[in-house]
């Protein structure tokens, strides 16, 4: 069996003809399972009519490892199929993180504290805390400088932002990132 595609919500795979005990194989009965899960799930029968078939599985969730069967059905009945092929499928973007609190420390720092998404979607490698300065008169952001400070230690969801300006109006915003992207932003 090879596994074609993998993408965080779905996979493709293909295999080759098994050798059939001198009686045609007519489909084959493919299902799966989450890792976890005890029972398989019915996907679909697919018509032996070529020496290689493909499925594609779709609805699952990002970061999973699945086992998928592949069992070959002749006139005999069913057939010992290979081994389950095990496929994890990619991560995908990181859920917000929530409840995002900032305070005021100092005349020139605030302190920014959240709890981690609810939908990681995948291991989380960092969070970006972002900081840009709120024009106090017109109440939208000064320029285009958005400064970044980026925490790899995802154990700790806080941060100290200092070295600000001195009674200065700051949007903070937080997001999760993860090996391939950067996900939803929390914050005003």
């Amino acid at each position: 069996v090879e596994k074609q595609s993998i993408y965080s919500r779905n996979f493709t795979l293909m295999w080759s003809k098994p050798f059939d005990g001198f009686s045609s194989i007519l489909y084959y009965i493919i299902d799966y399972k989450d890792y976890g899960a005890a029972n398989f799930t019915f996907l679909r029968n697919i018509n032996a009519t070529s020496n290689t078939s493909t499925v594609s599985v779709a609805g699952l969730q990002p970061h999973t490892l699945y086992i998928i069967r592949i069992v070959p059905v002749n006139r005999l009945g069913e057939a010992a199929g290979e081994d389950p092929v095990q496929v994890t499928t990619a991560v995908a973007y990181p859920s917000a993180p929530r409840n995002l609190n900032v305070s005021v420390t100092s005349s020139t720092s605030l302190f920014a504290s959240w709890e981690k998404p609810e939908t990681p979607n995948g291991p989380i490698d960092a969070y970006n805390v972002y900081f840009q300065i709120v024009d106090a008169v017109g109440g939208g952001v000064e320029g285009s400088t958005v400064m970044l400070l980026q925490l790899t230690n995802v154990s700790v969801t806080s941060a100290d932002i200092t070295g600000l300006r001195k009674f200065t109006i700051y949007k903070v915003s937080v997001r999760a990132a993860n090996e391939v992207i950067t996900g939803s932003l929390e914050g005003p």
